[in-house]
Protein backbone atom coordinates (compact mmCIF):
# COMPACT_ATOMS: atom_id res chain seq x y z
CA UNK A 1 0.00 0.00 0.00
CA UNK A 2 3.02 2.20 0.68
CA UNK A 3 3.94 1.90 -2.22
CA UNK A 4 0.94 2.13 -4.18
CA UNK A 5 0.49 5.58 -2.39
CA UNK A 6 3.81 7.10 -3.66
CA UNK A 7 3.09 6.24 -7.51
CA UNK A 8 -0.15 7.93 -6.93
CA UNK A 9 1.31 11.08 -5.35
CA UNK A 10 4.25 11.20 -8.31
CA UNK A 11 1.25 10.73 -10.42
CA UNK A 12 -0.36 13.63 -9.26
CA UNK A 13 2.74 15.38 -9.27
CA UNK A 14 3.52 14.95 -13.09
CA UNK A 15 -0.02 16.15 -13.49
CA UNK A 16 0.03 19.08 -11.39
CA UNK A 17 3.28 20.03 -13.46
CA UNK A 18 2.62 19.13 -16.97
CA UNK A 19 -1.24 19.25 -17.64
CA UNK A 20 -3.56 22.10 -18.04
CA UNK A 21 -3.87 24.07 -15.55
CA UNK A 22 -6.30 26.92 -14.45
CA UNK A 23 -2.98 29.61 -14.09
CA UNK A 24 -1.87 28.52 -17.14
CA UNK A 25 -4.99 29.27 -19.09
CA UNK A 26 -5.36 32.98 -17.49
CA UNK A 27 -1.85 33.37 -18.10
CA UNK A 28 -2.08 32.30 -22.01
CA UNK A 29 -5.65 34.65 -22.57
CA UNK A 30 -3.96 37.73 -20.44
CA UNK A 31 -1.19 37.25 -23.17
CA UNK A 32 -3.26 36.84 -25.88
CA UNK A 33 -4.61 39.94 -25.06
CA UNK A 34 -1.64 41.56 -24.80
CA UNK A 35 -1.44 42.85 -20.99
CA UNK A 36 2.27 42.27 -20.61
CA UNK A 37 2.78 43.91 -17.83
CA UNK A 38 0.32 42.57 -15.64
CA UNK A 39 1.34 38.72 -16.42
CA UNK A 40 5.02 39.99 -15.48
CA UNK A 41 3.68 40.68 -12.32
CA UNK A 42 1.38 37.77 -11.93
CA UNK A 43 3.86 35.35 -13.04
CA UNK A 44 6.55 36.85 -10.77
CA UNK A 45 4.86 35.61 -7.73
CA UNK A 46 3.64 32.68 -9.04
CA UNK A 47 7.20 31.48 -9.87
CA UNK A 48 8.25 31.51 -6.15
CA UNK A 49 4.02 30.50 -4.76
CA UNK A 50 4.32 27.06 -3.17
CA UNK A 51 1.70 25.50 -5.37
CA UNK A 52 2.04 26.78 -8.65
CA UNK A 53 5.81 27.27 -8.49
CA UNK A 54 6.42 23.80 -10.19
CA UNK A 55 4.43 24.56 -13.37
CA UNK A 56 6.11 25.26 -16.35
CA UNK A 57 3.30 28.00 -17.16
CA UNK A 58 4.69 30.79 -15.21
CA UNK A 59 7.83 30.36 -16.06
CA UNK A 60 7.12 30.48 -19.71
CA UNK A 61 4.88 33.58 -19.44
CA UNK A 62 7.70 35.75 -17.10
CA UNK A 63 10.20 35.06 -19.66
CA UNK A 64 7.92 35.68 -22.43
CA UNK A 65 6.62 39.17 -20.73
CA UNK A 66 10.46 40.27 -19.73
CA UNK A 67 11.32 39.86 -23.23
CA UNK A 68 8.47 42.03 -24.43
CA UNK A 69 8.86 44.34 -21.57
CA UNK A 70 12.15 44.99 -23.24
CA UNK A 71 11.31 46.28 -25.92
CA UNK A 72 10.57 49.58 -23.96
CA UNK A 73 13.89 51.02 -24.36
CA UNK A 74 13.56 53.00 -20.80
CA UNK A 75 13.19 49.74 -19.10
CA UNK A 76 15.83 48.21 -20.79
CA UNK A 77 18.48 50.72 -19.70
CA UNK A 78 17.27 49.63 -16.20
CA UNK A 79 17.34 45.82 -16.94
CA UNK A 80 20.05 45.28 -19.45
CA UNK A 81 20.39 41.84 -17.90
CA UNK A 82 17.15 40.69 -18.09
CA UNK A 83 16.73 39.93 -21.69
CA UNK A 84 19.38 37.43 -21.16
CA UNK A 85 18.12 35.91 -18.18
CA UNK A 86 14.49 35.17 -19.92
CA UNK A 87 16.03 33.71 -23.23
CA UNK A 88 17.81 31.12 -20.95
CA UNK A 89 14.70 30.05 -18.56
CA UNK A 90 12.96 29.84 -22.30
CA UNK A 91 16.61 27.97 -23.58
CA UNK A 92 15.76 25.31 -19.59
CA UNK A 93 12.15 24.36 -20.82
CA UNK A 94 13.24 23.95 -24.17
CA UNK A 95 15.97 21.06 -22.86
CA UNK A 96 13.45 18.72 -21.18
CA UNK A 97 11.13 16.67 -22.72
CA UNK A 98 7.85 17.91 -21.59
CA UNK A 99 9.42 21.56 -21.59
CA UNK A 100 9.64 21.32 -24.97
CA UNK A 101 5.93 20.03 -25.79
CA UNK A 102 4.75 22.41 -23.50
CA UNK A 103 6.47 24.82 -25.99
CA UNK A 104 5.51 23.09 -28.99
CA UNK A 105 1.72 23.55 -28.00
CA UNK A 106 2.36 27.08 -27.66
CA UNK A 107 3.67 27.11 -30.93
CA UNK A 108 1.70 30.20 -32.04
CA UNK A 109 2.93 32.20 -29.48
CA UNK A 110 6.39 31.21 -29.91
CA UNK A 111 5.52 32.02 -33.77
CA UNK A 112 4.98 35.73 -32.38
CA UNK A 113 7.90 36.34 -29.97
CA UNK A 114 10.10 35.62 -32.45
CA UNK A 115 8.93 37.91 -34.98
CA UNK A 116 8.48 40.90 -31.89
CA UNK A 117 12.22 39.66 -31.19
CA UNK A 118 13.32 40.44 -34.74
CA UNK A 119 11.23 43.49 -34.97
CA UNK A 120 12.78 44.38 -31.34
CA UNK A 121 16.26 43.77 -32.45
CA UNK A 122 16.38 45.86 -35.29
CA UNK A 123 14.86 48.83 -34.14
CA UNK A 124 17.72 48.91 -30.72
CA UNK A 125 20.75 48.61 -33.61
CA UNK A 126 19.25 51.80 -34.01
CA UNK A 127 19.82 53.02 -30.49
CA UNK A 128 22.17 54.03 -28.06
CA UNK A 129 21.97 50.78 -26.90
CA UNK A 130 22.74 48.60 -29.86
CA UNK A 131 25.98 47.51 -28.86
CA UNK A 132 23.41 44.75 -26.72
CA UNK A 133 21.89 44.04 -30.06
CA UNK A 134 24.59 41.31 -31.01
CA UNK A 135 25.17 39.54 -27.18
CA UNK A 136 20.62 39.05 -27.29
CA UNK A 137 20.23 38.09 -31.21
CA UNK A 138 22.92 35.25 -30.49
CA UNK A 139 20.78 33.80 -27.45
CA UNK A 140 17.74 33.94 -29.28
CA UNK A 141 19.19 32.32 -32.45
CA UNK A 142 20.08 29.52 -30.09
CA UNK A 143 16.96 29.28 -28.60
CA UNK A 144 15.14 28.98 -32.27
CA UNK A 145 17.64 26.92 -33.28
CA UNK A 146 17.02 23.42 -34.26
CA UNK A 147 13.31 23.62 -33.02
CA UNK A 148 11.84 21.78 -35.11
CA UNK A 149 9.11 20.88 -33.68
CA UNK A 150 7.57 24.66 -33.88
CA UNK A 151 5.27 25.44 -37.16
CA UNK A 152 6.51 29.01 -37.59
CA UNK A 153 4.83 29.34 -40.85
CA UNK A 154 2.56 32.43 -41.36
CA UNK A 155 1.49 32.01 -45.53
CA UNK A 156 3.86 31.38 -48.20
CA UNK A 157 5.19 32.70 -51.40
CA UNK A 158 3.18 30.36 -53.15
CA UNK A 159 0.17 33.03 -52.73
CA UNK A 160 -0.29 34.37 -55.88
CA UNK A 161 1.82 37.85 -56.35
CA UNK A 162 1.04 39.33 -59.65
CA UNK A 163 -1.25 41.95 -60.00
CA UNK A 164 -3.02 41.40 -63.45
CA UNK A 165 -5.19 44.33 -63.95
CA UNK A 166 -2.45 47.54 -63.57
CA UNK A 167 -5.55 49.34 -64.41
CA UNK A 168 -6.26 53.14 -62.12
CA UNK A 169 -2.17 52.82 -60.63
CA UNK A 170 0.17 55.28 -61.22
CA UNK A 171 3.79 54.22 -62.50
CA UNK A 172 5.40 54.58 -59.69
CA UNK A 173 3.16 52.24 -57.64
CA UNK A 174 3.28 49.56 -60.21
CA UNK A 175 7.03 50.33 -59.85
CA UNK A 176 7.05 49.65 -56.05
CA UNK A 177 5.07 46.36 -56.32
CA UNK A 178 7.28 45.27 -59.13
CA UNK A 179 10.62 45.92 -57.32
CA UNK A 180 9.36 44.77 -54.18
CA UNK A 181 8.67 41.49 -55.84
CA UNK A 182 11.84 41.05 -56.76
CA UNK A 183 12.94 40.66 -53.40
CA UNK A 184 10.62 37.57 -53.07
CA UNK A 185 12.74 35.02 -50.57
CA UNK A 186 15.68 37.40 -49.50
CA UNK A 187 16.81 36.07 -46.07
CA UNK A 188 15.31 38.24 -42.83
CA UNK A 189 18.60 39.80 -41.11
CA UNK A 190 17.95 42.29 -37.81
CA UNK A 191 19.25 45.55 -39.23
CA UNK A 192 19.67 44.43 -42.52
CA UNK A 193 18.49 47.00 -45.62
CA UNK A 194 20.39 45.72 -48.64
CA UNK A 195 19.40 42.74 -50.61
CA UNK A 196 21.92 40.14 -48.37
CA UNK A 197 19.59 40.52 -45.93
CA UNK A 198 16.44 42.86 -44.87
CA UNK A 199 14.47 43.99 -41.60
CA UNK A 200 11.17 45.44 -42.09
CA UNK A 201 11.99 48.77 -42.20
CA UNK A 202 15.54 48.38 -44.42
CA UNK A 203 13.18 46.40 -46.74
CA UNK A 204 10.51 49.14 -47.48
CA UNK A 205 13.07 51.69 -46.86
CA UNK A 206 15.20 50.55 -49.75
CA UNK A 207 12.18 49.68 -52.14
CA UNK A 208 11.05 53.24 -51.77
CA UNK A 209 14.11 54.35 -52.24
CA UNK A 210 14.31 52.93 -56.05
CA UNK A 211 11.26 55.10 -56.91
CA UNK A 212 13.03 58.26 -55.39
CA UNK A 213 11.63 58.23 -51.75
CA UNK A 214 13.73 58.89 -49.17
CA UNK A 215 11.98 57.39 -46.11
CA UNK A 216 13.42 57.29 -42.74
CA UNK A 217 15.07 53.70 -41.33
CA UNK A 218 12.90 53.09 -38.62
CA UNK A 219 9.46 51.49 -38.34
CA UNK A 220 8.12 54.14 -36.08
CA UNK A 221 9.72 56.80 -37.60
CA UNK A 222 8.01 55.38 -40.85
CA UNK A 223 4.61 55.90 -39.07
CA UNK A 224 5.19 59.44 -37.55
CA UNK A 225 6.28 60.95 -41.78
CA UNK A 226 4.09 59.05 -43.46
CA UNK A 227 0.30 60.26 -44.22
CA UNK A 228 -2.11 58.68 -42.52
CA UNK A 229 -4.57 56.70 -44.81
CA UNK A 230 -8.19 55.12 -43.89
CA UNK A 231 -8.21 51.32 -44.81
CA UNK A 232 -11.33 52.06 -47.98
CA UNK A 233 -8.51 54.37 -49.68
CA UNK A 234 -5.13 51.96 -49.26
CA UNK A 235 -3.85 50.66 -51.94
CA UNK A 236 -0.88 49.21 -53.76
CA UNK A 237 2.64 51.49 -52.91
CA UNK A 238 1.41 52.61 -49.33
CA UNK A 239 2.39 50.95 -46.03
CA UNK A 240 0.92 49.33 -43.63
CA UNK A 241 2.01 49.41 -39.67
CA UNK A 242 1.26 46.98 -36.79
CA UNK A 243 1.79 47.98 -33.53
CA UNK A 244 2.36 45.59 -30.08
CA UNK A 245 2.73 46.79 -26.42
CA UNK A 246 1.78 50.55 -27.20
CA UNK A 247 4.93 50.83 -30.05
CA UNK A 248 4.99 50.54 -33.81
CA UNK A 249 6.56 47.17 -34.20
CA UNK A 250 6.57 46.79 -38.40
CA UNK A 251 5.85 47.50 -41.44
CA UNK A 252 5.06 45.81 -44.36
CA UNK A 253 4.44 47.13 -48.56
CA UNK A 254 0.87 46.94 -49.63
CA UNK A 255 0.52 45.02 -53.30
CA UNK A 256 -3.31 45.43 -52.99
CA UNK A 257 -5.57 47.49 -55.24
CA UNK A 258 -7.82 49.68 -53.54
CA UNK A 259 -10.83 48.16 -52.46
CA UNK A 260 -9.30 44.49 -52.17
CA UNK A 261 -8.48 42.64 -48.89
CA UNK A 262 -5.21 44.28 -47.79
CA UNK A 263 -2.08 41.89 -48.81
CA UNK A 264 1.50 43.03 -47.88
CA UNK A 265 4.93 42.11 -48.95
CA UNK A 266 6.85 42.09 -45.29
CA UNK A 267 10.12 41.40 -43.92
CA UNK A 268 9.14 37.74 -42.04
CA UNK A 269 11.60 36.62 -39.56
CA UNK A 270 10.70 33.13 -40.49
CA UNK A 271 10.27 33.32 -44.26
CA UNK A 272 12.29 36.34 -45.17
CA UNK A 273 10.88 38.42 -47.98
CA UNK A 274 7.28 37.18 -48.52
CA UNK A 275 3.65 38.07 -49.02
CA UNK A 276 0.25 37.26 -47.02
CA UNK A 277 -3.15 38.57 -46.53
CA UNK A 278 -3.18 40.12 -43.89
CA UNK A 279 -6.72 39.21 -42.59
CA UNK A 280 -5.46 35.14 -42.83
CA UNK A 281 -3.12 35.80 -40.04
CA UNK A 282 -4.40 35.85 -36.48
CA UNK A 283 -0.39 37.09 -35.60
CA UNK A 284 -1.16 40.56 -37.93
CA UNK A 285 -4.83 40.89 -38.17
CA UNK A 286 -4.67 41.21 -34.25
CA UNK A 287 -1.42 43.71 -34.60
CA UNK A 288 -3.16 45.36 -37.25
CA UNK A 289 -2.29 49.32 -36.00
CA UNK A 290 -2.14 51.66 -39.50
CA UNK A 291 -1.70 52.83 -43.02
CA UNK A 292 0.31 55.20 -44.42
CA UNK A 293 1.76 56.59 -47.26
CA UNK A 294 4.58 58.69 -48.88
CA UNK A 295 3.12 58.62 -52.36
CA UNK A 296 1.10 61.84 -52.20
CA UNK A 297 -0.50 62.36 -55.49
CA UNK A 298 1.84 60.14 -56.94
Amino acid sequence: MKQGGLVILFSLFLNSLFAQHPVGDKLEQLYFQGHYGLIYRKAKKLRVKEETKLLIAPTYYFALTTLQKSANIYWLKRNLEEPNKAIKLLTEIKNTVDGKQFLEAHSYELYGLKQDLSNWLSELNQTKLKKYASGYSQLVDSFFSGFEGVNFAEGSNSISSDISDYKGLTQNRINLAKYAKQQLGVKYTWGGEDPSGFDCSGFTQYVMKHEGLNIPRTAGDQYAKSTKLDVFNVQCGDLVFFKNDGRISHVGLVISKKGELVKMIHASSSLGISIIEINQSTYWKQRLFAYGTFLNNR
